[in-house]
């Protein structure tokens, strides 16, 4: 009777077959395979983007410039109204392009010389600027402090040379070379004057007392669109002559 009344219990029970074993397997390694696609896949783009961050990291911090010789510095004769003064009135440097790989420096001036009135004249966006040979835009600034005065954006010139100088652009390619002069003090027709045109105060020194003489510490910062400052940081001689190599 016992035994009667456990195989009645035990009628509807049945194993599992080889199929069913088969299909749970299937569904577990489709499953898992979907998690280690995910895992892995998530991986990846915290790869990706730690790679892109490391190299945006090295694109602003890595050197885009290079110097190539020496410092030189002019003297010229300041007027301000009636009065003379000898002091420096502009520095030139040379530098290359050190990214290598194709990629260029857009060295666009801040001003130009005039081929007619031989002055200093800011660039221009305006195509129907009479006084702007070219429409332009420049990206790179170059800053000048010393003792006694900040000039954010000084005003500077470029010339290219060694390379492709005559493509017609502004950029600083690989095997070009840049001469970038760096006007301190206003300069008309041959006449360096602490007076500049309206508008252009803030580009140059203004004062005497500001003036760079002798013995006197400045700095340049050449501040390019991408990549590290450039910094110069140099001494005038306690005798100022023509041209001076600093």
């Amino acid at each position: 009777m016992f035994k009667k009344m456990i195989n009645m219990a035990h009628r509807n029970e049945r194993g599992i077959t080889g199929l069913e074993t088969a299909i749970i397997l299937i569904a577990f390694v489709v499953v898992a395979s979907v998690f280690a696609y995910t895992v892995l896949s998530a991986g990846l783009f915290s790869a990706q983007q730690a790679d892109e961050t490391i190299r945006s990291g090295i694109r602003t911090t890595q050197t885009t410039m290079k110097l190539r010789g020496g410092i030189l510095a002019y003297k010229g004769n300041v007027t301000e109204g009636g009065n003379v003064s000898e002091s420096v009135v502009k520095i030139s440097f040379t530098v290359s392009n050190v990214l290598g790989e194709g990629q260029a420096i857009d060295l666009t001036p801040s001003h130009y010389l005039h081929h007619l009135t031989g002055a200093l004249t800011p660039v221009s966006t305006d195509d129907n600027d009479p006084h702007t040979p070219w429409p332009a835009v420049s990206v790179t600034m170059i800053s000048y402090d010393s003792a006694t005065i900040v000039i954010p954006e000084v005003a500077w010139t470029v010339e290219f040379g060694g390379g492709y100088e005559d493509d017609g652009d502004f950029l600083l390619e690989d095997v070009e070379r840049a001469t970038i002069t760096v006007w301190l003090v206003d300069f008309t027709a041959g006449i360096y004057d602490l007076v500049p045109p309206t508008g252009t105060e803030d580009n140059f020194i203004t004062n005497a007392d500001n003036l760079l003489k002798t013995n006197a510490i400045f700095n340049l910062q050449v501040i390019p669109p991408q990549g590290a400052t450039m910094l110069i940081q140099k001494r005038t001689p306690a005798y100022l002559s023509d041209i001076m190599r600093l």
